[in-house]
């Protein structure tokens, strides 16, 4: 097996659930967006 696709694969899942958990909290909090940085 090519451990370097298996390690693609796995950032790829990591990302995808990342992007899911963004969703979920977005929604938990009214539906925005990330919080802008304050600068």
């Amino acid at each position: 097996m090519d451990f370097k696709n298996s390690r693609l694969w796995y950032g790829v899942v990591a990302v995808i659930v990342v992007l899911i958990v963004i969703a979920y909290a977005a929604g938990w909090f009214g539906g925005t967006p990330l919080p802008a940085p304050q600068q």
